[in-house]
């Protein structure tokens, strides 16, 4: 067999041998996506990855505010705010791609770490197959855990990075819901890092403290300042007057005012079909599986879970949550791997490439088994074939 074809089926690979390779495959992804946003932004935004990132105080205190209060109030100054919020975001996926890749390349790994990377749940993927589901405000606080495993990744704290990390999570807490109810990673993290070394144990009860509060006062504010038609309309106004059009209120703004109820009735019309979210959410944490992760902390990855099942109840986003919990699981993985030893079964490359590749999680609607790249590859042919079939009937006419 040629010593390329060998390579798919070698067990004994170390990604520290590829790591450029590696990097390079992440960064195609990452740029594609970006790219593909990018036309959103030229073509006047998306009514929900952009518009979300719009709500504004501009019709008084309202939930989900925050960011959209900054850039709306930087874009005074004369700079284009769609454009503002594009870069913003495209910045956040930067230094989340390099925050990840720092973690991942922090020890050195077998090839089988790769499911990790490339999983379709995951960070570079799941955007890159369904970009309706990228640039949504989640990836704030993905970047805010990322800087916390960061400041927590060596024996010392470094309060720089943890800082950054609880400012992080303040601006993707008021910013979106959200945040709050992923809330017990932080908690755990903070927990297992600084349990039993002294000080920094008592560092760590106040970072615990600290992070509770703002997710605490964040729940709290989103209760009270829910946002009504009036906000929506003086939300939609201010928008309308910095020059956007006023399709980007027809999202994310247009719902700020939904109540629970309705929510509640808009997800369980979307059954029987969602019941293919959970064969995919088992395939998003198959990894799992193939470690002793498990063992041990079966009752904090359970808790975590639970406690992000009301998004599941009140909002069809389903592909995201689930997005969401792979992210933030992996990371605790990858971080708690990088200083400890968790025991992973050893898998050819080939395996690794046939899970990355042959399925994937829609953002929302799923309505049947999804297979990843086959699926795009074959959308593109079916586009391909429509516009040959198109071009040759008008030569033919």
């Amino acid at each position: 067999m040629p010593k390329f074809l060998q390579l798919f089926f070698d067990k004994t690979i170390t990604t520290i041998k590829y790591k450029h390779i590696i990097i390079l495959a992440v960064y195609v992804f990452v740029i594609y996506f970006i790219t593909r946003y990018a036309l959103e932004i030229v073509s006047g935004g998306n009514a929900w990855q952009t518009g979300d990132w719009l709500i504004n105080y501009e019709g008084g205190f309202v939930r989900r505010g925050l960011i959209g209060q900054i850039l709306y109030s930087l874009s005074g100054f004369g700079i284009d705010l769609l454009w503002l919020v594009f870069s913003v975001q495209t910045l956040i996926y930067l230094l989340i791609t390099h925050f990840t890749l720092k973690l991942f390349f922090s020890t050195n790994r077998n090839i089988v770490w790769l499911l990790f990377v490339f999983s379709p749940a995951f960070i570079f993927l799941f955007p890159f197959l369904d970009i309706g589901g990228g640039f949504r405000k989640e990836i704030i606080f993905f970047l805010s855990f990322l800087l916390l495993v960061t400041g927590l990744m060596y024996e010392r704290i470094n309060h720089k990075y943890l800082a950054f990390s609880l400012l992080v999570y303040a601006l993707s807490s008021f910013s979106h819901e959200m945040s709050v109810f992923i809330l017990p990673f932080y908690l755990y993290i903070i927990f297992v890092s600084t349990k039993n070394k002294g000080s920094q144990q008592y560092i760590g009860r106040l970072y615990i403290i600290a992070f509770s509060i703002i997710g605490l006062l964040a729940l709290l504010s989103s209760t009270i300042y829910h946002g009504d038609i009036n906000i929506v309309h003086k939300i939609s106004s201010s928008l309308i007057n910095r020059g956007l059009n006023k399709n980007i209120c027809a999202g994310a703004i247009s719902h700020l005012n939904d109540n629970i109820k309705d929510n509640i009735n808009w997800v369980r019309s979307k059954f029987p079909g969602y019941f293919f979210y959970f064969p995919m959410l088992i395939f998003a944490i198959t990894p799992l599986f193939l470690t002793n992760y498990c063992k041990g902390r079966a009752t904090f990855l359970l808790l975590s879970f639970i406690s992000m099942s009301p998004l599941f109840v009140v909002a069809i986003d389903w592909g995201r949550w689930i997005h969401v919990y792979v992210f933030m699981v992996f990371i605790a993985l990858l971080f708690e791997s990088s200083h400890k030893e968790v025991k992973i079964i050893n898998i050819p490359l080939y395996v690794v490439i046939l899970y990355g590749g042959c399925w994937y999680i829609p953002h929302y609607n799923a309505n049947r088994i999804y297979f990843g790249l086959v699926d795009v590859f074959l959308a593109k042919l079916i586009i391909v074939a429509k516009l040959i079939i198109v071009i040759t009937h008008k030569l033919l006419n």
